[in-house]
């Protein structure tokens, strides 16, 4: 290849890749959207104590109650050694837009040293406590139930994170202290 060639095709590889970084940069654009304000953000992160509400993506969630531990009566459900249930009354309701689907799935716990707990669901059959249903809320819909995790004994809670958007990194979350 003769330098005149390499250069013209060193030329088209760059021209190449900045326009992959230009789509690449206009795409993770699209998926952050506009900057959060202070107050939005208050009120997508908030404490983790019953009764407290969240708002986030058009989505609300209202923390009802805590159950740590959860405890099973059937000796057949039971949390691995050195583990315990908990689980958490929630409401979810979708304020506008188009409709979304909620389930248990949507939410994550995380203790206090980042460890993510795994969610359980035959303990709630066994409490007798209603899992929270997977449906999909329309505007001015909500759905309430139980969510329920299995972690470390000795944890301490630290978020329960709901993610009302798989598009977007505003997650809606319940800090406990």
């Amino acid at each position: 290849m003769r330098t005149a060639e390499r250069v013209r095709a060193r030329w088209n590889a760059g021209i190449l890749l900045a326009i992959v970084g230009v789509i690449m940069g206009t795409a993770s654009a699209c998926v952050v959207g506009p900057r959060e304000s202070a107050e939005e953000r208050s009120q997508r992160i908030v404490s983790g104590v019953p009764g407290a509400v969240a708002v986030a993506e058009g989505m609300r969630v209202t923390l009802h109650r805590i159950a740590d531990p959860l405890v099973s009566s059937n000796p057949f459900v039971q949390p691995t050694r050195g583990h315990r249930y908990v689980a958490f009354l929630v409401t979810v309701e979708r304020l506008q837009g188009s409709s979304r689907s909620v389930s248990c799935s949507d939410f994550e716990l995380q203790d206090q040293d980042g460890f993510v707990a795994e969610q359980v669901w035959f303990v709630l059959a066994d409490a007798d406590l209603p899992a929270l249903p997977s449906v999909d809320l329309g505007a001015g819909q909500k759905a309430q139930g139980w969510c329920a995790f299995e972690m470390a004994a000795d944890a301490r809670l630290g978020v329960l994170r709901y993610d009302p958007d798989l598009f977007t990194t505003r997650d809606i979350e319940f800090h406990f202290r």
